[in-house]
């Protein structure tokens, strides 16, 4: 059975400073596994991860631990944060996440104000297959194939030079050229396998020296169907030849102008805001 990462565009705008490809392996690996669990505390075999993130092979277990623990200690880095003229609020996607060596088992438990990214989604979601994600090497091919499988039935999406700087945390040492063979060249090489016909343009402005203000990746637009869940066990392959309509989100359609990814709607930002004053205001009494 193959393991399908789902969750809330939202988490694409996490940027993942330098974390190691075997690193990002493991997290949507645990993230494949925290789907619809609410954020009740959950425990699983470590061994689990490796046979799902494709490192099974590695039997070093210090080596395994260590990297376990190395993404343990970046998962605390990982956070929302909000921040008006008034507020900075600051919001850490697990309230826990422990790594038992002796045991070789892992606990985690999802933060309440993270809880709609992985278990109450709609329309807005991005999902891929674990094992594809596994197979590419590169750091900036996984972040790029995660934020244009957001955009997988639209076929394009642009990014503005701060945004795909910011998103995949581009060195600020990088001159063009670099970037160049460093970014773009392994992103087309590894994710042309995925995304049929993938290209990049560099959009330029038309001012002195023609700077670079945005990069467009387009491909062949992906079919839509209906998401069926346990979609990739026996017995939904067997009847996958059936094809299901999908109305199509306002962002799927043909002539949607995709635009620069936002953290969060005002709405949601005034629930968690209140969330966190009810906290606060229970730690007072």
């Amino acid at each position: 059975m193959t393991e399908v990462v789902k969750y809330h565009n939202d988490l694409n705008t996490v940027v993942m400073r330098n974390w190691k490809p075997i690193e990002m392996n493991i997290f949507f690996g645990i993230i494949a596994k925290a789907r619809d669990k609410d954020t009740r505390k959950l425990i699983f075999s470590t061994d689990e991860l490796r046979e799902m993130t494709d490192t099974a092979g590695n039997k070093n277990v210090s080596r395994w631990n260590k990297a376990m623990i190395d993404v343990s200690q970046k998962v605390s880095q990982l956070s929302y944060y909000y921040e008006d003229e008034e507020r900075y609020v600051l919001m850490m996607l697990f309230s826990m996440f422990e790594v038992n060596k002796k045991d070789q088992t892992l606990t985690i438990q999802v933060s309440e104000y993270f809880d709609y990214v992985l278990n109450q989604l709609n329309a807005t979601f991005t999902s891929y297959e674990l094992r594809e994600f596994t197979e590419l090497r590169s750091s900036y091919s996984k972040s790029m194939y995660r934020l244009l499988k957001q955009w997988r039935t639209v076929g394009k999406k642009r990014f503005s030079v701060d945004e795909f700087s910011m998103l995949l945390d581009v060195p600020k040492s990088y001159s063009k050229g670099m970037i160049d063979r460093q970014i773009i060249s392994p992103i087309i090489e590894e994710l042309s396998k995925f995304f049929d016909n993938l290209k990049v343009k560099k959009i330029k402005h038309n001012t002195r020296g023609n700077p670079i203000t945005h990069y467009e990746f387009t491909w062949k637009p992906e079919k839509t169907e209906k998401w069926v869940e346990n979609k990739y066990n026996k017995k939904s392959v067997s009847s996958s030849k059936t094809v299901r309509n999908e109305t199509l989100p306002e962002w799927a359609k043909d002539n949607y102008e995709s635009k620069p990814d936002e953290l969060l709607p005002p709405e949601k930002q005034a629930r968690f805001l209140t969330k966190l004053e009810q906290i606060r205001n229970n730690k007072k009494t």
